[in-house]
C-alpha cells in the first residue's frame, strides 16, 4: 500500500470585516418555512390567542405511564371511559382514579366533574394515578 501526502498552501486568516445593511439585500424575500408555522391544530395554549382543541393526559397504571390526548372540555365520564378504554379493562371492572395536586403535593381522588374542574384549574399538567379494582 502507498502512502500519500498531501500538500495545502497555508494562508493568511480573512481580518478584513466588510460590513453591509439590509439595503445591500433588497429584492431577498425570506420564504417562511412550514416548520416556523404554528399547525392548525397545535396545543401551545395562546397561540393566534386560541384555547387549544386537546390536552395531554400522562397516567400511571401499575408500573406503566401512557399518555392520551383529550379534548380541553372533557368530560369525567368521556375522560374515565377513554381510560378504561385505553388500559382495556372490561366495562364489568370498577377503576379508580386519582390526581396529584401540584401545590399539596397529595393524591386526591377524582370522582366528577367538579373534581376534574378543580386539578384542571389548580395543576399545569394533569396526571393521574389508576387503580383497577
Amino acid at each position: 500500500m502507498q502512502a500519500y501526502q498531501l500538500h495545502l498552501p497555508v494562508t493568511t486568516p480573512f481580518k478584513e470585516v466588510i460590513p453591509f445593511s439590509a439595503n445591500d439585500v433588497q429584492g431577498v424575500t425570506r420564504q417562511t418555512s412550514s416548520l416556523s408555522q404554528p399547525s392548525s391544530n397545535s396545543l401551545s395554549p395562546g397561540l393566534n390567542g386560541q384555547q387549544p382543541s386537546a390536552m395531554k393526559v400522562k397516567i400511571y397504571f401499575g408500573d406503566d405511564l401512557i399518555a392520551i390526548k383529550v379534548p380541553t372540555d372533557v368530560q369525567f365520564d368521556q375522560l374515565y371511559e377513554k381510560i378504561r378504554e385505553r388500559l382495556k379493562i372490561p366495562q364489568q371492572e370498577d377503576i379508580s382514579l386519582k390526581y396529584r395536586d401540584e401545590a399539596s403535593g397529595k393524591s386526591l381522588a377524582m370522582t366528577d366533574n367538579e373534581q376534574l374542574d378543580v386539578a384542571l384549574r389548580d395543576n399545569d399538567k394533569l396526571i393521574l394515578y389508576v387503580n383497577y379494582n
